[in-house]
This record gives C-alpha cells, sequence and structure tokens, in this order.
C-alpha cells in the first residue's frame, strides 16, 4: 500500500471552499476525506474494484493534482471510479480530484447518484491505459454522454481532442472548458451540465 502521506485529524475542522456549505459533511464522509493541516485534505486512494491503495494529501481550494508514483497510477485508473452506479449514462472527466468533490456537492442528492458521476484523470493527459478503461470497464463503457471538463488551454483541448477521437462515433462528447482554476472551483458550470444530460438521464 502506497502512503503517501497520513492524515492526522478529523473531518470537522478544515474548509472546502468551493463545496456548498450544506453539503459538505455529507461530500467528506461520503469520498472518506480528512484534514492534514489547514486546508490541505487527505483522499483515501482505490483501484477500479474498490481496494485501497493508499491515501493522497491535496489542497483542497486549488486545483493542483497529487504527485504520485507512475505505478500507483497505473493501478487507479481514474480516482473515484470505483464508486460509480452501475447504470451510470453521464459521465463527468475532469483532471483534478478536487473537481469530483466539487460537483459532487453541486448537486441536491447522493453524490453517487446525482447528474452522472465525476472521475478524474489526476493528470492532465488521458493515458493509454485509461482510454482502455474508457473502452472496456463495465460501468465506464455503459455511460452515452462524457462531459470533459478541462482549462481552455492547450492541453484541455488535447485531452478533449483525444477522448473525440477515440470515443466520439459511439459516444457524445461534450468539450466544457473553463478559463482558470478559480472560475470552475466557484461555479462548475452546474447548469450546463445538468441541460445536456437531460436526454440521457432515466
Amino acid at each position: 500500500m502506497h502512503n503517501l502521506q497520513q492524515s492526522t485529524s478529523g473531518k470537522d475542522n478544515y474548509e472546502l471552499r468551493a463545496l456548498q456549505p450544506l453539503h459538505l459533511e455529507r461530500v467528506a464522509n461520503y469520498f472518506g476525506l480528512s484534514v492534514c493541516s489547514g486546508t490541505r485534505v487527505t483522499a483515501p486512494l482505490h483501484d477500479p474494484a474498490g481496494k485501497v491503495l493508499g491515501c493522497t494529501c491535496v489542497d483542497s481550494n486549488k486545483l493542483v493534482n497529487p504527485k504520485m508514483p507512475a505505478a500507483l497510477k497505473e493501478q487507479l485508473g481514474f480516482y473515484n471510479l470505483h464508486r460509480l452506479n452501475r447504470n451510470t449514462r453521464v459521465l463527468q472527466i475532469v483532471p483534478y480530484v478536487q473537481l469530483v468533490w466539487v460537483l459532487a456537492s453541486r448537486y441536491p442528492r447522493d453524490p453517487g447518484l446525482a447528474c452522472g458521476s465525476a472521475i478524474a484523470t489526476v493528470s492532465e493527459h488521458c493515458s493509454e491505459s485509461q482510454l482502455k478503461l474508457l473502452g472496456t470497464n463495465d460501468t465506464l463503457r455503459r455511460a452515452k454522454l462524457l462531459q470533459v471538463l478541462v482549462p481552455r488551454n492547450v492541453w484541455g483541448d488535447q485531452l478533449a481532442a483525444r477522448l473525440f477521437l477515440h470515443f466520439g462515433s459511439s459516444r457524445v462528447v461534450q468539450y466544457v472548458p473553463f478559463s482558470n482554476s478559480s472560475d470552475l472551483l466557484n461555479d462548475p458550470k452546474t447548469d450546463e451540465l445538468l441541460s445536456a444530460a437531460e436526454m440521457f438521464l432515466d
């Protein structure tokens, strides 16, 4: 097991400014978040089958990916993949683990069953193994709408283009760029995501 940074205290002393205050405790409990120090939050990491691989500590108020060994990233697949509902039809793909939490907090229902589910590449790129997972994993391949939330820059465009090239002929790929990380932390374009997702949700 990789122990990247161990949590030292409970869930009730930190602040996630981007999260809806009413949903903070629910989201923290759902994702198993706990405080490292200040706004740094520990999150457990799981492989696609739900096996705990270790944990990582990230700043909850900055969109910066945690550093982790390449072997661990390979085992991880996508952050939050193991929590996805098997009947997920709408999938949000984001580069940062923090955005998974923010998106979950913006929906009024259970964060795992709201408008699709979010997974994070935990990288500025979608690796070959992640592309393979999107096409072969029993849960991921059922998603009919892929909503790609990425920065409006070169690597964001490249990530969205790569997903479109691989899956555009078999699924709908919605490109949702954002200008900068603070914009998305404050407004994760929930209305835009919900509007596009309506036709795919029962």
